[in-house]
């Protein structure tokens, strides 16, 4: 094992504690905490492919290669899982991962998040 993976605190025993009883920001939190909590497989996937990119040696990384990497791992390596990964969800799980692991804050990029209040 080596000395990256050994810091890497995040697992599949560490369930998200995203949702809570705060207000979505807007419709896309509200849509974005409905998915989370109806396919909590995404993020652990998201997790997963975080912590090979670090091994590697990434200090940053795309959210939205992951995206397409989790596209195709559901599509052609399992066999067509059916659910609809929208891209809107980008930002809310950068800044999930961002929160859940700020040890790590800056891994991903992100921008202010737009149409604020518009639930």
């Amino acid at each position: 094992m080596t000395a990256m993976q050994q810091i890497l605190p995040f697992s599949k025993a560490n369930q998200s504690q995203y949702i809570d009883n705060s207000p979505p920001a807007n419709k896309w939190d509200a849509k974005f905490r409905e998915f989370h909590r109806n396919n909590p497989h995404v993020y652990e996937l998201i997790k997963s492919y975080v912590k090979e990119a670090m091994v590697a040696g990434y200090k940053n990384y795309s959210i939205k290669a992951i995206f397409e990497r989790i596209r195709w791992h559901e599509e052609i390596e399992t066999g067509g899982n059916q659910f609809k990964l929208n891209n809107a969800f980008h930002a809310y799980y950068a800044r999930l991962f961002h929160k859940e692991n700020p040890e790590f804050d800056g891994f991903f990029r992100t921008a202010k998040i737009r149409c604020k209040n518009h639930a």
